[in-house]
């Protein structure tokens, strides 16, 4: 693509389901630009995330939370969390209790929160975890979507934060 070109795309992690991305094409190749709100598809076969390990229901622990489902399902915490959990899997879905959200890692932890009441399955507290990075992410304010970005050059890419200066994780 020559410079000044601009690429609109969606694009997919693990945590976050989809955002809508635009970038502009430099003159040495580099593409960069923000994220624009949610653009959610279905995924490919082979795109979709792999199971990993089983989880063992045995593990169960369960409490109470003060973080709601809800405040995970936010396009701007879940690019944020995205960097914070590598590889946890996010995904939710809405009930009588309202939204009901499921997190799962390659190594068999997983979590579900609904209502206030959590349970946490496998060798790692994970709810614990995505409580720790929401923290951490109403700590900067909470930023909108649009606050994060994505270069992309030939090695690969990069989330950001405010600018390509600030740098979060690598995006293979």
């Amino acid at each position: 693509m020559r410079p000044g070109g601009l690429i609109v795309a969606p694009l997919a992690r693990e945590f976050w389901s989809g955002a809508l991305v635009r970038l502009a094409v430099r003159g040495d190749g580099t593409a960069t630009g923000r994220f624009h709100g949610a653009a959610s598809y279905m995924p490919m076969r082979s795109h979709r995330v792999a199971g990993g390990e089983p989880v063992d229901s045995r593990t169960a622990r369960g409490r109470r939370t003060g973080l709601g489902p809800a405040a995970v399902l936010h396009l701007g915490f879940a690019l944020w969390g995205g960097t914070r959990l590598p590889a946890v899997r996010l995904w939710h879905s809405e009930g009588p209790a309202g939204a009901q959200v499921w997190a799962r890692h390659p190594d068999g932890s997983a979590a579900t929160a609904v209502a206030g009441d959590v349970w946490e399955y496998g060798p790692r507290a994970l709810w614990a975890e995505i409580e720790r990075a929401h923290r951490d992410y109403a700590g900067l304010g909470s930023p909108a979507a649009e606050a994060f970005g994505l270069t992309v050059r030939p090695e690969g890419g990069c989330l950001w934060l405010h600018g390509p200066g600030n740098v979060l994780a690598p995006v293979p």
